[in-house]
């Protein structure tokens, strides 16, 4: 998925209790319908996220991928391997519940600055990013949240964090899950814990598991493997449903 080029995508940098927090933003061609925050892997607001933050903006919204580890290291990119995977481990275990939020709320007063006070908000996030869209569903701002294989949220990564499902009863927009089935990282007992409390807490949401995709199966984008030439279609509509 490569980035488009020209004045169509940018960075800019916001402001959070004080702190600088930059964000990368893609514009739609024509008047956005509204605006999706596109949240990171571990891996930082690298090349792969930022494409897909290309690709939302395709799909006629604001797109804006704030950089969660802005307190560490404002321009974080770790490389797809294990030192990187340690690197972006420590960093998203450095970061509190309220740090998180402040990172959202920031990014969607730069979508009401842009769009008006009563643009509709929808978050993506993936893997790490995956289980802040979770989290993100339980804020008024936040009218739709799409989660792709968010391990964070049946499970605690970090004394610093609790196992997300917990915040299940204060959400209040619908979620949108995409897991693949040979994730040994999520398994498939965790989905279920996950589905069960939804069904359980009468939620609205919807919950896809691509047997022959593992984790991650997303990252190179909507033509990458089978999984992600469905579930690009399915987000989509979601977003268009829940952010018109």
């Amino acid at each position: 998925m490569p980035e488009r080029d020209g004045m169509q995508n940018h960075w800019i940098e916001l402001d959070v209790a004080g702190e600088t927090m930059p964000a990368y933003v893609a514009e739609p061609d024509g008047a956005p319908r509204s605006a999706v925050l596109v949240l990171q892997e571990i891996f930082g607001v690298n090349e792969n996220i930022r494409a897909a933050t290309d690709l939302v903006a395709g799909a006629g919204y604001l797109a804006i991928a704030p950089a969660l580890f802005h307190r560490t290291d404002p321009h974080f990119d770790a490389s797809y391997d294990e030192a990187g995977f340690a690197k972006g481990r420590a960093a998203a275990g450095s970061l509190d519940l309220p740090q998180l939020v402040a990172d959202l709320t920031a990014a969607s007063e730069y979508a009401r600055s842009r769009l008006g006070t009563d643009v509709k908000i929808g978050t993506w996030g993936f893997c790490f990013g995956g289980s802040i869209a979770f989290l993100s569903a339980t804020l008024p701002f936040v009218a739709a949240a799409v989660s792709f294989y968010g391990g964070q949220i049946a499970t605690s990564p970090a004394p610093t964090r609790p196992a997300l499902l917990v915040m299940a009863p204060q959400l209040t927009a619908p979620v949108f899950f995409a897991f693949g089935g040979k994730d040994i990282h999520i398994p498939q007992s965790e989905v279920g814990k996950i589905e069960e409390e939804m069904k359980k807490l009468n939620k609205p949401y919807e919950l896809h598991v691509y047997a022959g995709e593992d984790h991650g199966f997303f990252r190179f984008g909507p033509n990458a493997n089978d999984g992600a030439r469905d579930v690009w279609p399915r987000v989509q509509a979601f977003l268009k449903a829940n952010l018109s």
